[in-house]
């Protein structure tokens, strides 16, 4: 399969170097080469939503993944993220969301659950959404999966924008998950404190991974922290 190496380097640039535009010529070129691989529309969906904020390109390359195997639960789930959370169509999301919700599958099911507590959260409904991450938290055990680690940065940075910071990470004290998977942890509380400054505090094997981490919610969701604040010289 000739797909699989650009497709690879594709994931080299954006993962590891921060070089979105080669990012994209890849995926292309993957595309190029195999046209009918939903896998790689969505990939490229990803990269479109998530790094360089062309949402209408990334709504074609998702429904491109779809149109090639509707059974790609994933491409859906993306699609729900953008129309909600980068698009702002919460209605139309809601409308989508009671199309797929109920789609049997064996996959994503920890990101079926941070739906529903995103969700819940645009309801003001905490109990809903604190039921629905720790279901979530069930499924994934003590380590967010490479799989869905995307959605579960979305799911917290969005929580965070919309006042349920504190929320969640009570939620993730309570189920020991500040423990297990501390890096997610402290990412969130750096950015619910508003600053990525708070991180210099915590061990270092962790906040390299939370700044990351960090960095990934706070473009995601467009917040906008003390850090971006210019700072006084000194006189």
């Amino acid at each position: 399969n000739f797909t699989f190496p650009w497709q690879n380097l594709g994931n080299l640039y954006k993962r590891y170097l921060q070089r979105y535009a080669e990012a994209e010529n890849a995926y292309k070129k993957a595309i190029y080469l195999g046209e009918n691989d939903a896998t790689i529309w969505n990939i490229l969906g990803n990269l479109y939503q998530d790094f360089l904020a062309q949402y209408d390109e990334a709504a074609n390359a998702y429904k491109k993944a779809i149109e090639l195997a509707p059974e790609n639960i994933m491409a859906k789930y993306n699609l729900l993220f953008l129309l909600r959370d980068k698009l702002g169509n919460l209605g139309e999301a809601m409308e989508y969301w009671k199309e797929i919700k109920n789609i049997e599958t064996n996959e994503f099911k920890d990101t079926k659950h941070l739906h529903e507590a995103i969700f819940a959260y645009y309801d003001k409904n905490a109990g809903i959404a604190e039921e629905n991450w720790k279901t979530a938290l069930g499924i994934i055990g003590n380590e967010l999966p490479d799989s869905t680690f995307d959605d579960w940065q979305r799911s917290a940075a969005i929580a965070v924008k919309l006042g349920y910071g504190k929320h969640l990470l009570g939620i993730l004290v309570q189920t020991g998950h500040c423990k297990t998977i501390r890096p997610f942890y402290e990412a969130i509380k750096a950015l619910d404190l508003g600053t990525e400054r708070y991180l210099t505090s915590v061990a270092a094997e962790v906040r390299e991974p939370a700044k990351q981490v960090f960095q990934f919610m706070k473009k995601y969701a467009g917040i906008e922290t003390q850090d971006d604040a210019p700072r006084k010289k000194k006189k």
